[in-house]
């Protein structure tokens, strides 16, 4: 028994001194090392921020640079509209949108831009509006979405012979491509 409480207690002061060793002698990282740690977790941090910055910033100026005209017979105001129109109608069928009505009204310019609107009539599910939306969005021209109504009155919901028909909108749309004028001087 006596002997059982000797190794008992060899065993215990064993285990003592090596966590007493281990937790002095035998730091797992230094202070500094912990620091420069940190320190580099915030500048990866601050590094992967300023590359979705970068990413961002150079779609802004490749948008900028595809909508830029230097002059009043620049190419890119002559071919815009029926490039555009021709992009347009490509969305619209791949997205199965039906088109009731599109058309190009009169060019609007202005000091530093130039303004085409654009009458749009469409027939589509909001799933499919959306999409549209963002294909719009995710188009190399400026943009922008002056204004839409969903056609969807009560004469609307009489008239429907079923569920199915409900889901697909009349929506019209009043869009126009921007493009920036470089002045001169």
């Amino acid at each position: 028994m006596k002997r059982s409480i000797y190794l008992f207690s060899i065993l215990v002061l064993a285990m003592l001194s090596f966590k007493i060793i281990k937790s002095y002698g035998f730091d797992p990282k230094p202070d500094i090392l912990m620091d420069l740690e940190d320190e580099q977790i915030k500048a990866n941090e601050k590094l992967i921020t300023a590359q979705i910055l970068s990413e961002s910033l150079n779609r802004v100026y490749t948008i900028f640079e595809n909508n830029l005209a230097t002059s009043s017979q620049d190419a890119v105001k002559k071919e815009e509209s029926v490039i555009f129109l021709n992009h347009l109608t490509d969305i619209l069928e791949t997205l199965e949108i039906k088109t009731i009505h599109l058309a190009p009204d009169a060019k609007e310019k202005f000091r530093n831009h130039t303004k085409i609107p654009y009458e749009l009539t469409i027939e589509c599910s909001f799933d499919k509006f959306g999409k549209f939306i963002t294909e719009l969005e995710r188009h190399n021209r400026i943009i922008v979405i002056d204004e839409y109504k969903v056609k969807n009155g009560i004469e609307r919901i009489s008239l429907a012979s079923s569920p199915e028909e409900l889901m697909e909108q009349i929506i019209e749309m009043k869009i126009s491509t921007l493009t920036l004028n470089k002045h001169s001087g």
